[in-house]
């Protein structure tokens, strides 16, 4: 694993380099602004610190990944000062796979209790009786394939975010036809090795709505690929109920990025550093106004209820000689 993700390192380094690079230079262009708006060196330095740390981020990412786990956080409540230990994380998932599970396992959390608030207050509306205009409201879950039109690794990826702002244009304009304002969803990309190896992009999307029939998704769909340039007669667009959350979740948030090829082999590091450098940027995951936003503010930051933000502590993790920990 440590062999194939310095390979990994060694076919992104340009890259890295270069969007170190640009951060730096923003940088520089922020604290000049802000000397002539007159403003103080500890306030400039408070301001281009993120700057920075994001550089430095990009150029040390690889060994940031190697030294997962190697700390300590210490992280305690302000109001109850209830403290807590856990290992630290690099919180680069695309390359570690550690992290890659425990951002999966909180956006699932997330998902999980935004979709409870969003179906309790539909319930209040009385969105689920069927005698209705348009029918009652339910959940589903919607996958759209992305064609391998594309030679290229970066091309696939790249058509498939170029085809989804169309669709999703295609999937508004059909809503607000039939009068319906608030359809709440959440959409997460995906990419697994492929058949032939240059990857097969496609996107998971959680709806809750109106009944959707499916001929006329997979017509958005047909035509949003269109629009970019690849055109397909019967795109592939899978549609099914919704019937537990649990399983829904897991369904939509898996992995967003899997490394290992069907018959269990590592991808190459050179297609895996094209994936990298394709997804740098991206929006991996999307939400309707309002569905993941509001949650994450409203929940309280520790079991007491308080919405003080904790604080961190970080410190060596004790090597395993057998008195600390393992």
């Amino acid at each position: 694993m440590t062999t194939w993700l310095r390979l990994v390192g060694e076919h992104t380094k340009a890259h890295r380099r270069e969007r170190a690079r640009k951060l730096i230079q923003r940088r520089v262009e922020v604290a000049v602004a802000l000397r002539r708006a007159g403003r103080s060196e500890v306030a400039i330095l408070a301001k281009t610190k993120w700057y920075d740390d994001r550089a430095r981020g990009h150029r040390e990412r690889i060994e940031r990944v190697e030294a997962c786990c190697t700390e300590i956080v210490a992280v305690s409540c302000q109001s109850c000062g209830v403290c807590r230990e856990m290992s630290a994380g690099c919180r680069a998932w695309m390359l570690c796979l550690r992290c890659r599970g425990a951002t999966a396992a909180e956006l699932r959390g997330r998902f999980q209790a935004a979709r409870e608030a969003v179906v309790a207050f539909a319930r209040q509306r009385g969105l689920f009786r069927p005698m209705q205009r348009g029918g009652a409201w339910g959940e589903r879950f919607i996958t759209l394939t992305v064609p391998h039109g594309a030679s290229t690794v970066a091309g696939r990826i790249q058509l498939a975010f170029a085809a989804w702002p169309v669709f999703l244009k295609f999937l508004n304009k059909h809503f607000r036809d039939i009068g319906v304002k608030s359809v709440e969803w959440l959409r997460v990309f995906e990419w697994t090795p492929g058949a032939d190896g240059l990857g097969h992009p496609h996107f998971h999307l959680w709806m809750f709505s109106q009944y959707l029939d499916h001929a006329l998704l997979r017509d958005f769909w047909r035509r949003a690929l269109a629009r970019v340039g690849c055109e397909v007669a019967e795109p592939i667009v899978h549609v099914e109920a919704v019937t537990d959350g649990e399983s829904a979740a897991r369904e939509l948030i898996k992995y967003m990025l899997k490394d290992i090829s069907a018959n269990g082999d590592k991808v190459s590091p050179m297609v895996f550093a094209l994936v990298f450098e394709a997804l740098a940027q991206r929006r991996m995951r999307q939400a309707s106004t309002g569905f993941m936003g509001v949650f994450r503010y409203a929940t309280p930051c520790c079991e007491c209820g308080s919405l003080f933000p904790r604080r961190v502590s970080r410190k060596p993790k004790p090597a395993p000689d057998g008195k600390g920990e393992p």
